[in-house]
């Protein structure tokens, strides 16, 4: 049986309140043959972090790395020390459940007898949102359907938005030397940029249908103290992907502007889907686009608003207790 050493990565910053949870959520897993690095972004919390990471002694590698950069910082950090062939993310807030890098071992040494080529796989699962005392939220589990459908090509997953929770992925050590390193420069969206980056070099992704892992909702987390920054990224991350899209020759086909501006507009990036629209209207035959541009952005401006409506009536009859 392949039993690869893997490297759990736990970034911090001022995470007193929850980090012990998370490294003993670590070191409980079924799956032994680990490293669990805890690497501190520059915490500014009088060392109330650093003390609880060096309570655990040999059983945790602490890397204390300055100046606060973000967690794609903090990655690129730890991938330079891990030791591990496989590298599994989880944030200083949340917690794995105890089979989570066993169940992806598990499923990779399934993958071994059929065609797939390990250094360029990815394996994630599902995950539920629980608040601050570790209750599963009403209403909050992430669903998994969506995750499930067998996508014919991998481009798909980002045309559909089919969302990866970062902490349940396990990556292979090679993916950093073919794909690079973390985008520095993104704070929020650093991860899906990074799933983009595989995907257009081929990779494989699986989805386990299980719950691996409990993600935390809190006042303190960074899509919710600079939600505008967050918001600002993923409306460049729009733009970025579909110009690279149309870089691709083996993915230019109309079909795929079509649906990605959909998913643009249906998530409220309406620049990002002109810049789609754009792309599917030089592949297209000119009297078909005449006639389906309108009526499209008609329906999809409809459904977007339909969907904001919904979502605040959503919220306000089932509110998140954090």
């Amino acid at each position: 049986m392949y039993r690869p050493l893997v490297s759990i990565v736990i970034p911090v910053y001022n995470g007193s309140n929850f980090l012990n949870q998370s490294i003993q959520s670590a070191l409980d897993q079924t799956y032994n043959n680990i490293e669990i690095l805890v690497v501190n972004d520059g915490s500014n919390d009088d060392g109330a972090s650093e003390a609880i990471a060096l309570s655990y002694g040999d059983h945790i590698r602490y890397i204390a790395k300055g100046k606060n950069g973000g967690v794609s910082t903090v990655l690129n950090v730890a991938i330079s020390h891990m030791k591990g062939d496989w590298l599994s993310w989880l944030s200083h807030d949340d917690i794995y459940k105890q089979n989570k890098i066993q169940r992806q071992i598990e499923f990779i040494n399934e993958l071994k007898y059929s065609a797939a080529d390990l250094n360029r796989t990815v394996i994630y699962g599902g995950s539920e949102t629980i608040n601050t005392n570790g209750q599963v939220i009403r209403g909050r589990l992430k669903r998994l359907r969506y995750r499930i459908k067998k996508y014919k090509h991998q481009l798909d997953r980002i045309l559909d938005y089919a969302p990866i929770d970062g902490c349940t992925v396990l990556i292979p050590k090679y993916s950093f030397e073919e794909v690079g390193l973390f985008n520095e420069s993104y704070r929020c969206v650093q991860d899906r940029e990074y799933w983009c980056r595989m995907i257009f070099k081929g990779y494989q992704f699986y989805f386990i249908n299980e719950i691996l892992v409990q993600s935390r909702v809190h006042d303190r987390q960074v899509g919710r103290t600079n939600a505008e920054l967050c918001k600002y990224e993923s409306i460049k991350i729009n733009k970025w992907f579909s110009d690279q899209v149309w870089n691709i020759e083996a993915f230019r086909e109309w079909k795929h502007f079509w649906r990605l501006a959909w998913s643009q507009t249906k998530r409220g990036f309406p620049d990002a889907a002109i810049a789609s629209f754009s792309y599917a209207k030089k592949l297209m035959n000119p009297i078909t686009y005449t006639f389906l541009y309108p009526v499209s952005r008609v329906i999809y401006s409809g459904l977007f608003h339909s969907r904001i409506v919904l979502r605040w009536l959503y919220h306000k009859l089932y509110p998140i207790r954090i």
